[in-house]
């Protein structure tokens, strides 16, 4: 079988421009203690998905402030979260 890693791939009716995907990662770059997204998130991902990455996972985001590995790591535990990982 040959995987043809540059064609569209369909899973459970979501169909992916390629198999190509960005795991999640860890960025440090949220404001401290806010958990929100920044700008620099926004640059980030956009330049993965112009790149043509099929499949991109958001890095690690916490449920609850505690729950953080670091202050500034995104959060989603305030419905302010929302707006930017929209």
């Amino acid at each position: 079988m040959t995987v043809k890693l540059f064609e569209p791939y369909t899973m459970n009716n979501v169909t992916f421009p390629n198999r190509i995907v960005m795991s999640p990662m860890c960025m440090y770059s949220s404001h401290e203690k806010d958990g929100k997204v920044q700008n620099w998130h926004l640059v980030h991902y956009a330049s993965r998905a112009v790149g043509q990455v099929g499949l991109i996972i958001v890095e690690a985001t916490a449920v609850t402030a505690q729950g953080r590995i670091t202050d500034l790591d995104l959060g989603i535990w305030d419905d302010e979260h929302i707006e930017g990982l929209a």
